[in-house]
């Protein structure tokens, strides 16, 4: 390893939560080298985001932590005032998810761009612009003098991470964090973002710790892996070893959890139970109640990580054990109650030949700022049968989700129709009961399910409206069905109490989707609804939506970048590039065959073992539609 820059000691945090403090980290330590590039790799709860904070300072008020973070020798826990300012303005710097959350909305590029040259770096004004100018090209932004007039909204997510890696950058630090940089991006985007980061790191020296939940992503920029559970390492060793043989019973069933272009249908192998934070974690192996290789010994007491086989390793079977196969056919445990059948049920026969839904020459237009009309979607046909499954899929500003829209009755068609359940929907709906009625026969699940539920509505509360809303019930019919659905999805009752900033996120999805399964729909959208969960989460919820779908009959339209969840769930593909389609057939075909350059590159951006991103021309601004 390069000169080390970074060493974590034994660090613990604890945090205020419900009125007393709750370790989230506990006694980790890591070290990172000069110019080196670190994975941090784990489920969301795992203390990888509040690790990255205390580095830079930012841990939230009332945490309490213990151990040491060195940097360059000075123990950065311990710097206050002006020499933790000075610390965050010149040694070491942060990318966020959400770079909207961090980024002023009234404020331009320029400002945001220059604000720290200026202030920080003693620039005149000419100059700064000069060097942001310089910064965006950099980052592979065309036109970078118009981007920097644009306010943050006028931008796509992924030309905003970009301008957000590019005032980091400004800054020159030795240390850049970047925390789940590409967890809301498309394929193409992700692949561009994490070339940015490994040739700035390159270029510049830095050193990186990339915290992610995909392994594959972390192998394709890391040098080395760390694999986090419960608020500590569990495994850390070379980025390509560990993607091919890990070695601690977490990091291979992380592995095994991804749907892959290879497996269609089936089941995937996901983790049971639940993940768990540091202070939730059972006595000894925090693992071990989710563990197919626990023995009684491993309740005992925490492993401590040691030396096995070229890898630090927190198992105390992992000698025994040695590097763990990925291929594994354990299913994922799901209570496989058997829901309602929908009011119009769906026999084999007719779900081979029914419509469910017919859209012709779908054509949706905006206005632009400034004047002119933009087309977000263009001669788009497509049928969807009683039972079957398609996808959507494309980069951002694709036109799915405004298709996804004007099948909701959300927005309405330019030009073209949508007939659904042997109704024309092109226009409005006229009417509460026309629009209750076609409200319960197609139902949408969000990317977002934190968003998209009230949060101070508790599940049951949730559930309860859905059923009111759609079903002459009872109300002791209504508690009964409230239970039905929470078994169908997996939930015991006891979350019926829970409102949603109680749950976990693959819970809170699970809730989205049995509200519209409590409408007995005949289609459910699935908006980017796996997108944004880890990949233990994400394969419980897919395997949750294969089994409701060969129960009910339920047909499904997947909107979706990642090319792995399409080919697992679904059996026909609609590939769309700036509102018209590219390529349209089996989804099995055109996954391992592509026609078109597009779709090819599509393809091409999906990490895997071995990946390594293609590279991509400057990225310019370009007119897009509203939620497209």
């Amino acid at each position: 390893m390069s000169d080390e820059l970074l060493r974590i000691e034994d660090l613990s945090i604890d945090l205020p939560i419900g009125g007393e403090p709750r370790t989230v980290v506990s006694e980790l330590s890591l070290a990172i080298g000069a110019g080196e590039a670190v994975g941090m790799v784990g489920e969301s709860g795992s203390g990888k985001s509040m690790t990255a904070k205390a580095i830079i300072g930012l841990l939230p008020r009332g945490a309490r932590t213990s151990g040491k973070i060195l940097f360059d020798g000075t123990d950065v826990l311990g710097l206050r005032g002006a020499e933790l300012r000075r610390y965050r303005a010149q040694s070491v710097a942060m990318v966020f998810q959400d770079p909207r959350a961090a980024i002023n909305p009234v404020r331009t590029i320029d400002d945001f761009m220059t604000e720290a040259l200026r202030d920080v770096r003693g620039m005149a004004a000419p100059a700064a612009r000069a060097k942001a100018v310089e910064l965006l090209t950099e980052v592979s932004i065309g036109d970078p003098e118009r981007v920097l007039t644009n306010y943050p909204h006028e931008l796509s997510g992924g030309m905003l991470q970009r301008v957000m890696i590019a005032a980091m950058v400004a800054q020159e630090p030795r240390l850049l964090l970047a925390d789940e940089p590409t967890t809301a991006l498309d394929v193409t985007t992700q692949a561009e973002v994490i070339t940015i980061l490994a040739r700035l790191r390159e270029q510049h020296g830095m050193a990186l710790l990339f915290i992610t939940h995909d392994l594959d992503l972390a192998g394709a920029i890391c040098d080395r892996t760390a694999v986090m559970y419960a608020g500590g390492i569990v495994e850390e060793q070379g980025s390509a070893e560990i993607n091919e043989h890990p070695r601690h019973p977490y990091s291979a069933a992380l592995l095994r959890c991804r749907p892959s272009l290879s497996q269609q249908g089936g089941r995937l192998a996901a983790i049971e139970g639940q993940p768990v934070a540091a202070f939730e974690a059972p006595a000894g192996c925090r693992f071990a109640p989710r563990c197919e290789y626990a023995q009684d010994a491993c309740r005992v007491a925490v492993p401590a990580l040691r030396p096995v086989g070229g890898a630090m390793v927190a198992c105390i079977r992992a000698e025994e054990l040695g590097p763990l196969t990925l291929l594994d056919d354990t299913p994922v445990a799901i209570n496989h109650a058997t829901p309602r059948q929908p009011a119009e049920e769906t026999t084999p026969e007719s779900a081979a030949t029914q419509a469910l839904v017919t859209v012709t020459d779908l054509r949706k237009e905006f206005a632009l700022r400034g004047g002119g009309r933009f087309a977000a979607v263009e001669g788009l046909s497509f049928t969807v049968k009683a039972g079957g499954s398609l996808a959507i899929v494309g980069e951002s500003g694709a036109g799915k989700s405004t298709v996804a829209r004007m099948l909701m009755g959300l927005e309405r068609p330019t030009n073209g129709t949508i007939m659904a359940m042997g109704e024309d929907r092109s226009g409005p709906a006229h009417g509460r009961a026309t629009r209750l009625r076609r409200a319960s026969q197609i139902q949408m699940v969000f990317q977002d399910p934190y968003l998209s539920l009230d949060p101070r509505q508790r599940v049951g509360e949730v559930l309860d409206e859905s059923l009111r809303l759609h079903k002459r019930m009872t109300r002791d019919e209504r508690r009964t069905r409230v239970a039905e659905l929470l078994e169908v999805i997996g939930m015991s009752a006891r979350p019926a109490a829970s409102v949603p900033a109680q749950l976990s996120g693959g819970q809170r999805q699970r809730v989205a989707i049995a509200r519209a399964l409590a409408a007995e729909p005949r289609l459910i959208i699935l908006d980017e609804a796996v997108s944004a969960l880890d990949v233990s989460m994400q394969a419980q919820i897919l395997n949750l939506l294969t089994d409701i779908r060969e129960r009910t009959g339920v047909a499904y339209i997947l909107i979706s970048h990642d090319l792995g969840v399409v080919n697992y769930l679904t059996e026909a593909i609609i590939v769309m590039r700036r509102g018209e389609v590219v390529e349209a057939g089996d989804t099995g075909t055109i996954v391992t065959a592509p026609t078109e350059p597009y779709t090819q590159r599509l393809l091409a951006c999906v990490p895997r073992p071995g990946w390594t991103p293609p590279a991509r021309q400057p990225l310019a601004l370009s007119p897009t539609a509203p939620s497209a």
